[in-house]
């Protein structure tokens, strides 16, 4: 279709602003990581990698802001492995992105107060500030779970971080999507969470993990250093880690009551086709809403965390 037709088939600010430039970061991303991407079946690249949305938080044009902040990263990752004639793996983008993405996007503070005053990017060249990452903080969703909120306000709780974190391994050609349960062994009460699936290239299948945000700074230091001043990098969740080992993995959290969804852009059926037999990802945060699609992964979840 031409560009005018185009703008004329999709809402305001989806046809140029949003989707072209998703489309072109999708393909560039397709192109300059093919270590990994050449294995990832179209079907899958173009339901995790192309896509626009997770759930329905705001449409907003993220994957520039990102790609931005990130590819001098990626690149470096890239160039170190090279000398060591190392091939770069998906795991090793996924690793190095939950460690850089939500510093890269923090705000600098002054050190004399504890005042939530703004410092816009870049950083000042001042050592009278400090850099506070992006951290986790309960409760925010609906408030706060699109990426430009989690950006601008530091902080968010699972469903935003998450969202924030899938946006990103896409913008570098990682299928990636939103996983979680809206009830904890099917008790309202017992509350929620969200996090993300992966698209293993060496297994051909999804699997799970954590983003690994900062923590909420309550001292002047921020950085961990090694004994020649150098910065280290964090451990964090990475596609390879022990499933056991994430707090929620276990058979008294996945007992079966527990139901785990999701989210897709492709619509799924079961049953016989029927509109109202639609599998959708049910959100905490918005019940009554069926108009993300979904798909079941209460199985997959029981039988690997029963086990732990």
């Amino acid at each position: 279709s031409s560009s005018s037709s185009l703008d004329e088939l999709l809402p305001d600010g989806l046809s140029d602003h949003i989707i072209n430039h998703t489309i072109s970061l999708s393909f560039q991303a397709k192109q300059s990581y093919p270590s990994y991407t050449a294995a990832i079946p179209r079907p899958i690249y173009l339901e995790y990698v192309f896509n626009y949305a997770n759930v329905n938080e705001a449409r907003t044009n993220i994957k520039p802001l990102l790609h931005q902040y990130l590819y001098p990263v990626i690149s470096s990752l890239i160039e170190e492995n090279n000398k060591v004639n190392k091939v770069t793996t998906m795991n090793d983008v996924v690793i190095r992105i939950n460690q850089q993405l939500w510093k890269l996007l923090g705000r600098y503070y002054p050190i004399a107060t504890t005042e939530n005053v703004e410092i816009p990017l870049p950083p000042p060249p001042s050592p009278s500030f400090q850099l506070q990452p992006i951290y986790f903080k309960s409760g925010q969703t609906p408030l706060i779970y699109d990426p430009m909120s989690v950006i601008s306000y530091g902080y968010a709780s699972c469903t935003g971080i998450s969202i924030l974190f899938v946006y990103a391994l896409r913008t570098f050609g990682i299928p990636a999507r939103i996983a979680g349960t809206p009830a904890w062994n099917g008790v309202v009460e017992h509350g929620n969470h969200n996090w993300v699936e992966v698209y293993d290239v060496s297994t051909q299948s999804w699997t799970f993990m954590e983003p690994t945000p900062g923590s909420k700074i309550t001292s002047s230091v921020n950085t961990e250093k090694n004994n020649n001043n150098k910065e280290e990098l964090r451990d964090v969740d990475h596609m390879e880690k022990d499933p056991c080992s994430r707090w929620f993995c276990n058979s008294n959290r996945m007992d079966g009551k527990t139901r785990v969804y999701a989210a897709r852009f492709e619509r799924q059926h079961h049953g016989d086709g029927n509109d109202d037999s639609t599998l959708y990802y049910p959100m905490a945060w918005d019940i009554t809403n069926r108009n993300v699609q979904g798909e079941d992964r209460t199985d997959y979840y029981t039988s690997i965390c029963s086990l732990c």
